[in-house]
C-alpha cells in the first residue's frame, strides 16, 4: 500500500470500524444506547461475549470488524493514487477532517436514513467543512472521499453479521469465510465504480460538467487593470467589466450564386447597434471586431465567466452553455486542440485532464449546449490563421447547432481571403464601439478602487484615491484631447496610471501616451518593488538603454509575425554577452523591471499587450531607417504591420511620413493614408496635399466606409 494508505489506516479506518458495528446492531439498541457503545473499540468484544456467551465468537468477531474496516480502507487508497497532486500534508489534513466528520455526524446520517445506503452517501458527501480552506480540486477530491466512505462502508457492511436478525455466535465461528465475502465485496465495488462512468453518464457527465465550470470559472474571472502593480492586479472580471456597446453589421452573402466581393470589408448598412451581449445571443455565429485595447478579450472572457457560472446577468438563451475558451495564441506553433480536449486545454483546466467522461465533448455540442470562444484570431501568422479557420469549418460540419464566437482586430476581416472565409461560414460581425461617457465614469471609478485595495503595494488610502479620481473626472470633461483617448479601455487605464504617477501630467494624443506610459514603467518599477539590485549586479553595466533591448525583441516579433519569442531568439537578437549567467540577468531585468514583457510559458516571452510591441517596434523601424518607400509597400499589405506603420508615421521624421503617404496613395489606400495622417502632428504643406487627394478619391467612392477618421479638427 502507498504512504497514504498507511495514512488512512491510522484515521479513517477507526471511525469505520464503529460505523461498521453500528450497522450491524441495526435496530437492535436505541440512539443512545448505541452512541454510548461506539465510544470505543472495546463494547465490540464485550456486546458480542454478552449477547452470544461464546469468548471466542467474541475475539472472532472483533477480528473480523478490524480486518473489515482495513478492507474497506485499503479500497480507499484508489481515491489517493488518483490525485497525486496533492501533498502529502494536504492528504493527512483532509483525511483528517473526514475522519472527524465522520466521527461526528456519520452515526447521526445513519439512523436519519434509516440504514439505506444511496440517502446516507448523499447526505455525508454534502457536509462542508467548517475550518480547512480547500480549493477546486481539493474540494472535489474531498468530497468524492466521503461518498466513497459510505459506499465501502455498506458494502462491507452488507456481508457482515446483523446482530437483529442473525445466528451471531454461529456465524462468527466462521471468520474465513466472512473475510473472503467482504474482500469480494470491495472488489466488486471497485469494478462497479470503475465502469460506472460508462454504465451511467449522465451522472458522470453532470459531476465532471460542475467542476469543470468552476475551474474555468476561477482561471478566467479576473481582470488585469494596466499600472497597478503587483502583478499588475487582478479584479474579478465578475466585478469590474465595463459593459460594450457594439455595432451589428448586415453582411452580403451569396447572390445569384456568386458570393459579392469582400461582404465583410463592404458591409452595407448597421442593423443593430447597442450592449454588446443583448446583440450576440440572437446569433449563432459571431465575430467580435475591435481596435488595439477596444476590449475585445475582456468580453470573451466575461462570456466565458458567467456562462461557466450560469449567471443571471448572462441571457437566458445562453446561460445553461457551457463555454470552452480557445486562446489562438497559445496554438502559434502547434495545431489546434481536438474536440475532446477543449475542457482541458486552458489553465487549470489542464488538471482535469484524463477525468472528462467519453463522449461529453460530443454530447453537449451535438446538443448546441456548447459555445466555441475563439479569441485573439489576429495574434497569429496568416498560415495559422487559414488553419484556425479549417478547425472551425471541421466543427461546425461536425457540431451545426453550437454557438461560435471569433475575436479580432479590423485589419484581419480587411484581408480578402479572411472576410470571405467569415462569410462563407455564415458568421455575424460586430464592431466594438468607443465608450461611451458613463462608461469612461465607470472604469475610471473601478480603477481607483483597485488602487486603493489593501494588496496594491501602492499604498493609497481610499480618501486619496477618491480625490485623484474626481480630479481625472475633471480633467477628462475639461479636455477634449483626454477624452478622446479614454474612449479606449486600454487607453482610459493608461491615463488612470499616468495621472497618478506623473502628477497630472497627461499627453495629448496617443503616440505620446504610449511613450510616457513605457518611460513611466521603466523608470517607476524599481521603485515601487523596492528590488535589490545586486539581483542583477552582472547585467547593470548592459543596461543603458533598456528600451533599445524591448524595441529589438519587438521588431524581430513583427518581422517574424510571432506572438512570442523564445529565450534562445532573445538572446541572439538582444545580441546579449555569450556569459549565460550576464544573458540570464539581463533577460531577469527586463522581465521584473519592465511589465512590459511576460514570461508566457517557460523560456517563452511576450508582451503584456500588443499595442506596446507594435510601439516599440514602429520606433525601431525609424531609428533603423527602415521607412523606404519599398519597405513600406511590402508591409502595407501584411495586416500586422498597418498599426505600427501608423505609429512609425507619427514617430518618423518629415521623409518618413512623406514616403508612408506617398506609397498609400500610390496603391490607392486612400482610408489607411487618411488613418495614418490622423495621428500626424504639425503636418507640412507637403503632406496636406497628398491627404486632400486622398480624401477627394475617397469622396468618389461612397460605400468606403470613414469610421474612426476624425479630420475636422485638423
Amino acid at each position: 500500500m502507498m504512504p497514504a494508505g498507511f495514512l488512512l489506516l491510522e484515521y479513517i479506518a477507526p471511525v469505520m470500524m464503529r460505523l461498521l458495528w453500528a450497522k450491524a446492531l441495526g435496530t437492535t439498541l436505541s440512539s443512545r444506547d448505541m452512541a454510548e457503545s461506539l465510544s470505543d473499540i472495546g463494547p465490540i468484544a464485550d456486546f458480542i461475549r454478552d449477547h452470544t456467551g461464546d469468548p471466542m465468537a467474541a475475539r472472532s468477531g472483533k477480528r473480523i470488524f478490524e480486518r473489515a474496516s482495513e478492507a474497506a480502507v485499503k479500497n480507499l487508497a484508489t481515491d489517493f493514487e488518483a490525485n497525486d497532486k496533492l501533498t502529502k500534508d494536504r492528504y493527512q489534513a483532509i483525511m483528517k477532517d473526514v475522519a472527524a466528520l465522520m466521527e461526528t455526524h456519520g452515526l447521526q446520517l445513519m439512523i436519519a436514513s434509516a440504514y439505506n445506503e444511496t440517502q446516507f452517501v448523499a447526505a455525508i458527501g454534502n457536509l462542508d467543512l467548517n475550518h480547512l480552506l480547500l480549493d477546486q480540486r481539493e474540494d472535489h477530491f474531498y468530497r468524492a472521499v466521503l461518498k466513497n466512505c459510505g459506499r465501502n462502508l455498506f458494502a462491507v457492511a452488507d456481508k457482515l453479521p446483523n446482530f437483529a436478525r442473525d445466528n451471531v455466535a454461529t456465524l462468527l465461528r466462521n471468520e474465513g469465510k466472512i473475510i473472503e465475502d467482504v474482500e469480494s465485496a470491495v472488489a466488486l465495488l471497485k469494478n462497479i465504480q470503475e465502469i460506472s462512468e460508462y454504465n451511467n453518464p449522465i451522472e458522470a457527465d453532470q459531476s465532471f460538467e460542475r467542476d469543470y465550470r468552476k475551474y474555468l470559472s476561477v482561471e478566467l474571472d479576473k481582470l488585469r487593470l494596466f499600472g497597478i502593480p503587483d502583478v499588475d492586479y487582478d479584479q474579478p472580471l465578475s466585478v469590474a467589466y465595463v459593459h460594450l456597446h457594439a455595432k451589428q453589421w448586415e453582411v452580403a452573402h451569396e447572390r445569384q450564386g456568386a458570393l459579392e466581393p469582400d461582404p465583410f470589408l463592404h458591409a452595407r448598412d448597421a442593423v443593430g447597434s447597442g450592449n454588446t451581449i443583448d446583440l450576440i445571443t440572437a446569433q449563432q455565429r459571431m465575430v467580435i471586431v475591435g481596435r488595439a485595447g477596444a476590449g475585445k478579450t475582456t468580453l470573451l472572457k466575461w462570456i466565458a465567466v458567467r456562462a461557466a457560472n450560469q449567471d443571471e446577468e448572462m441571457p437566458a438563451v445562453w446561460r445553461n452553455k457551457v463555454p470552452f475558451y480557445v486562446r489562438v495564441r497559445d496554438y502559434a506553433d502547434a495545431p489546434f486542440p481536438k474536440h475532446t480536449e477543449l475542457p482541458t486545454q486552458f489553465g487549470t483546466t489542464q488538471e482535469l485532464a484524463g477525468s472528462v467522461p467519453k463522449g461529453w465533448v460530443n454530447r453537449k455540442l451535438k446538443a448546441g449546449d456548447g459555445i466555441i470562444l475563439l479569441d485573439g484570431l489576429d495574434e497569429v501568422r496568416n498560415s495559422q490563421q487559414t488553419a484556425a479557420f479549417e478547425w472551425l469549418k471541421r466543427l461546425q460540419n461536425r457540431y451545426p447547432d453550437a454557438t461560435y464566437l471569433v475575436s479580432t482586430r479590423q485589419a484581419t476581416v480587411d484581408d480578402k481571403t479572411i472576410n470571405r472565409l467569415l462569410a462563407q461560414l455564415n458568421f455575424m460581425r460586430f464592431d466594438l464601439q468607443n465608450l461611451q461617457p458613463e462608461q469612461v465614469k465607470q472604469l475610471v471609478e473601478q480603477w481607483h478602487v483597485a488602487l486603493a485595495d489593501e494588496n496594491c503595494s501602492l499604498q493609497v488610502d481610499q480618501a486619496q484615491a477618491q480625490r485623484l479620481m474626481k480630479r481625472l473626472r475633471q480633467r477628462l470633461v475639461e479636455r477634449q484631447q483626454l477624452k478622446d483617448l479614454s474612449q479606449n479601455p486600454l487607453l482610459c487605464a493608461m491615463l488612470c496610471a499616468l495621472h497618478h504617477r506623473s502628477k497630472g501630467q497627461l499627453p495629448h494624443n496617443r503616440v505620446k501616451l504610449y511613450q510616457q506610459c513605457i518611460d513611466t514603467l521603466l523608470a517607476g518599477r524599481e521603485l515601487e518593488r523596492e528590488v535589490d539590485n545586486a539581483d542583477y549586479k552582472l547585467a547593470l553595466p548592459y543596461l543603458a538603454n533598456i528600451q533599445d533591448y524591448l524595441g529589438r525583441a519587438a521588431y524581430w516579433m513583427m518581422r517574424e509575425d510571432e506572438a512570442a519569442i523564445s529565450r534562445s531568439e532573445l538572446t541572439r537578437q538582444l545580441q546579449l554577452p555569450d556569459d549565460e549567467a550576464v544573458a540570464s540577468q539581463i533577460i531577469l531585468y527586463l522581465v521584473e523591471r519592465s511589465s512590459l514583457l511576460h514570461e508566457q510559458a517557460k523560456n517563452s516571452f511576450e508582451f503584456a499587450h500588443r499595442s506596446f510591441k507594435e510601439y516599440l517596434a514602429a520606433q525601431r523601424l525609424v531609428h533603423d531607417g527602415d521607412m523606404t518607400q519599398k519597405r513600406i509597400a511590402e508591409r502595407a499589405k501584411q495586416k500586422q504591420w498597418r498599426h505600427t506603420l501608423r505609429l512609425a508615421g507619427a514617430l518618423g521624421r518629415e521623409r518618413d511620413k512623406l514616403n508612408l503617404l506617398k506609397v498609400l496613395d500610390k496603391s490607392s489606400d486612400y482610408k489607411f493614408a487618411l488613418e495614418c495622417f490622423d495621428w500626424m502632428s504639425a503636418p507640412s504643406a507637403e503632406l496636406q496635399t497628398l491627404i486632400w487627394h486622398a480624401l477627394n478619391q475617397l469622396q468618389k467612392d461612397s460605400h468606403l466606409s470613414l469610421n474612426g477618421v476624425d479630420l475636422a479638427r485638423r
